[in-house]
């Protein structure tokens, strides 16, 4: 007897997905300082920065594996053929997420390094940013302080201020794949009659 199973293995997401999201997710957040887009940037960027103006660096630490991940899968018959079984293999773990601030005024009126950066963890917890955030698998575990680090750049003083957030993300890639549709046999029998 030969039996041929076939069946298809369809990835529907993965974790270069979910990095973009957050990246956008992050760079929204980030905005919500009052600068514009291209004041905002990643660390690892190649983009004109602004020297002289206000400006925020984004920096996605490290994913950090917390537990054991999981295989979950779920049946759908109204899924197409082929695809009515969807496993999903989770990860959560931890990650630290970093915006850093520069400004050229320390003190008095105008943009500071520490109003732009005061005004991200406040609006942390405003709807419209924290459900972005949720929605490319952030979660806020735990804010910690302002920190203030002015420095001198060419002789002048450039206030700098760091908030650095520590998150949970949970990652997930998705494969589809279904019930067998065929199945191919070949039935031989013997001279005596037994198969």
């Amino acid at each position: 007897m030969t039996v041929s199973l076939a069946w298809t293995l369809e990835q529907v997401t993965g974790s270069a997905d979910v990095f973009a999201a957050l990246e956008d997710a992050v760079r929204l957040w980030a905005m919500s300082s009052g600068l514009s887009e291209d004041h905002v940037y990643f660390a690892e960027q190649d983009v004109r920065r602004h020297e002289n103006e206000a400006r925020m660096l984004v920096r996605l630490g490290d994913f950090i594996p917390r537990g054991v991940g999981r295989l979950d899968h779920d049946y759908d018959v109204t899924r197409p053929a082929g695809q009515e079984i969807e496993y999903s293999a989770v990860e959560v773990g931890e990650l630290m997420v970093s915006l850093q601030a520069f400004a050229p005024k320390t003190i008095g009126t105008g943009t500071t390094a520490r109003g732009l950066i005061s005004k991200c963890m406040v609006t942390l917890g405003l709807p419209q940013y924290r459900d972005a955030l949720n929605a490319a698998g952030l979660g806020v575990l735990e804010k910690l302080p302002v920190q203030r680090l002015p420095q001198v750049v060419a002789g002048k003083w450039e206030d700098v201020a760091l908030l650095e957030v520590r998150c949970s993300l949970t990652l997930k890639v998705t494969d589809r794949t279904g019930y067998i549709g065929t199945v191919l046999y070949d039935i031989e029998t013997t001279p005596d009659g037994e198969t």
